[in-house]
């Protein structure tokens, strides 16, 4: 009987152990999306093409002007847009998950470049996105925004 509960106990450790893994290289796989997105900005499409994989056909988002935009509207501010990103530098993440298929990633990133009338700027946004797993692919499903530097 021992050796049947020593052999239980050590499946469960396992387990556990395999699961915080998981966790952990999924953390890892959710920052590497979002450290893409960011950069993304840097395409010539302004990420259009990175942003239209990455984020779920039910994605809201509060950005940082204050406006609930759909996937389409979010999708749309970068096709329009005029200004040109020279670089981007993220900052630190953290990953919290919520159950198997859920997790939020909150970080920050910097960019600087120049506006439609090519004056230059420096911003710095803090945000928060929600990825659920669909089908083996992680999609962002949320997202909300801030900018916490003004431009300069």
């Amino acid at each position: 009987m021992k050796k049947i509960i020593l052999s239980i106990s050590m499946l469960l450790l396992i387990f556990v152990a395999n699961a915080q893994q998981n966790k952990a290289e999924i953390a890892e796989k959710l920052k590497a999306i979002e450290a893409g997105w960011n950069s993304s900005a840097l395409d010539k499409d302004h990420g259009v093409a990175y942003k239209t994989k990455i984020i779920a056909e039910d994605f809201y988002q509060l950005g940082d002007n204050g406006k609930v935009e759909n996937k389409a509207a979010s999708i749309n501010k970068q096709v329009v847009s005029k200004e040109t990103i020279i670089s981007v530098v993220n900052g630190p993440m953290t990953v919290h998950f919520y159950g198997t298929n859920v997790a939020t990633v909150i970080g920050s990133h910097m960019e600087k470049g120049n506006d439609k009338d090519g004056k230059p700027f420096t911003r710095q946004y803090g945000w928060a996105d929600t990825f659920m797993e669909r089908n083996g692919n992680w999609q962002c499903i949320g997202s909300g925004s801030t900018q916490y530097k003004k431009d300069k």
